[in-house]
């Protein structure tokens, strides 16, 4: 797969999960591509497979999860076929993860700039950990951290969550960037400290032509900060399209639920909330056909046995749902 637009294409993966309940089916045959330079936003509620399927990226699916198959390509490699070894040499350096909690990405017994520092060094990217330090300090400085080289001699039990967001941040762009996975970057900081960082995750993305991914359930920032949005329920992604198009004209009727359930303020009226009806799925047991069948109000006999495939409805609009299926429809 070689395409220069496209920095990541995700082919029929399948991530499962061997518990002692039973086999948790978390992701079921997502196909997904990014452009490069582009921001992409990835929606959908808790456990609906977005952290898996990052993770999956950088082959860092902890047991008892399992990649059963597909193909993950990067800059035309696939990294599922790649060894330990030079799978080493691209996360953490050419793909940079943001993890959701920064407090747990970063190891209490170390200072903040050391463990910035260390991966520089791993990748060779510096002569010495002196000249390591100077780019912590450097990088510090580009992440707005205030005082930088008094920060980077601090531990994490000494910054705010703010500050300690802003370390994870660095790190992330310490080595030679092109993709960069933020998994809910603003989740453990207040409205403010929010607005910051999103903020400088759009500076650097222009600074540098970063490609990044937006791993969120914050709509709002996806409207702000997104090209274009993929929307995930119950380890299938259902819609992708442009944001604009996705906010005006959402087509399956998750995404329709999810945008109806969004607060709005109305002048002179009272704020009703639309909540999607039922439960997520349990994935040890996934409905048959489409997994959203359960929960929709358009369901159809089709619904239950056929599970849907993406169609592109409109240019750049991709929708799996059997209502955009005229065969589909037409039968029932």
């Amino acid at each position: 797969m070689v395409n220069d637009d496209i920095i990541l294409k995700i082919e029929d993966l399948y991530v499962n999960f061997y518990t002692y309940a039973g086999v948790v089916k978390a992701i079921d045959g997502v196909n997904l591509e990014v452009r490069r330079g582009e921001c992409l936003g990835l929606v959908g509620e808790t456990g609906c497979g977005k952290s898996v399927t990052m993770r999956s990226v950088l082959r860092l699916i902890p047991p008892p999860g399992e990649i059963v198959r597909g193909k993950i390509w990067f800059n035309g490699v696939n990294l599922l076929e790649l060894p330990e070894s030079e799978m080493r040499k691209i996360r953490g350096n050419k793909i940079a993860y943001i993890v959701q909690e920064p407090s747990a990405a970063l190891d209490p017994l170390y200072r903040v700039g050391y463990q910035v520092a260390e991966p520089m060094v791993y990748h060779g990217l510096v002569g010495s950990f002196k000249d390591a330090w100077r780019r912590v300090v450097e990088l510090f400085k580009q992440v707005m951290m205030p005082e930088p080289e008094e920060r980077a001699r601090a531990y994490p039990h000494e910054l705010s969550g703010g500050m300690k967001q802003r370390v994870v941040i660095a790190t992330a762009l310490s080595g030679e960037t092109e993709l960069l996975i933020a998994d809910e970057p603003t989740t453990a900081v207040d409205v403010t400290i929010q607005a910051q960082i999103m903020d400088l995750l759009n500076k650097l993305r222009e600074e540098r032509n970063l490609t990044l991914i937006l791993v969120t359930h914050n709509l709002g920032l996806v409207a702000e900060m997104c090209d274009r949005v993929a929307v995930m329920y119950a380890g299938n992604i259902v819609e992708l399209a442009p944001t604009e198009e996705l906010f005006k004209n959402p087509l399956h009727p998750y995404v329709k639920g999810l945008l109806a359930a969004v607060p709005r303020i109305t002048a002179g009226k009272d704020v009703v909330l639309k909540p999607i009806p039922g439960f997520v799925p349990n994935l040890i047991y996934p409905p048959p056909g489409c997994r959203f069948h359960p929960r929709c109000d358009k369901a159809m006999p089709i619904c239950r046995r056929e599970k849907p495939v993406m169609k592109e409805v409109a240019p750049g609009h991709w929708v799996a749902c059997h209502l955009y299926d005229k065969v589909g429809g037409g039968d029932e």
